[in-house]
């Protein structure tokens, strides 16, 4: 069963959390997106983040990795 892979990033400031608005749904989310083949999910999460934000980021830790079976999907949280 092959799942999707996405990364996503916790990334807190003056005790606010950075979102990103979404240009695909008119909603605010984490700042991250999918997982290429040739790339680990940390490698990713910080891809992402410059193309979104244009910030440089270092992940210090995996968070939590969630599993939806019925979307068959996997998101990695890393702050």
């Amino acid at each position: 069963m092959k799942y999707s892979h996405g990364a996503f990033n916790v990334v807190i400031v003056n005790k606010r959390v950075l979102l990103v608005k979404r240009r695909d749904f008119p909603l605010w989310d984490l700042p991250g997106g999918v997982v290429e083949s040739d790339e680990l999910p940390s490698e990713a999460a910080i891809r992402e983040m410059y193309e979104e934000t244009g910030y440089a980021i270092q992940i210090d830790y995996e968070f939590a990795r969630y599993i939806d079976k019925t979307k068959k999907a996997v998101s990695y949280i890393h702050l």
